[in-house]
């Protein structure tokens, strides 16, 4: 009876043994799946933010490019500002010359015979600031210098 006994004992103690490892071989599989699914959910997460930090790197990009070629496209519109306004100038001094030209031409020739009248040294003056303005001109009307 004895034998009986301890084989009983040892029958439930290797039942219970192979109840507790299946127990924690379902337990340990459990959490190796929730392991890999964690692990599959990071590298996702891992992608979707590494995604998104190369679109945002391309969107900065992007808009450098933007304010570089609006900042080319700025001077390019004032440097053809600046030569229309050089032009308009140049013309608008040189009907300038061709208006007082004769005027001072006069006063050159003429102005000392008749005499000194009152506005004499105003004329010189603005003779004198007439050829001062005059020497701005270019000898030759040239489109765009």
């Amino acid at each position: 009876m004895t034998d009986t006994l301890v084989v009983g004992f040892v029958y439930s103690a290797l039942v219970s043994l192979v109840i507790y490892f299946g127990f924690k071989n379902f337990v340990l599989r459990k959490k190796l799946r929730d392991a890999i699914t964690d692990r599959i959910q990071s590298d996702i997460n891992k992608n979707i933010i590494f995604s998104q930090y190369v679109d945002a790197i391309q969107e900065i990009e992007n808009m450098k490019l933007e304010k570089s070629d609006d900042f080319i496209k700025f001077l390019s519109d004032s440097r053809d500002m600046a030569f229309s306004y050089i032009e308009d100038a140049q013309t608008k001094i040189a009907e300038f010359d061709e208006l007082l030209n004769a005027i001072n031409e006069w006063n050159k020739t003429y102005g000392t015979v008749a005499g000194d009248v009152p506005h004499a040294d105003k004329i010189e003056q603005i003779s004198l600031a007439y050829n001062s303005l005059r020497k701005l001109l270019p000898e030759k009307p040239t489109p765009n210098n």
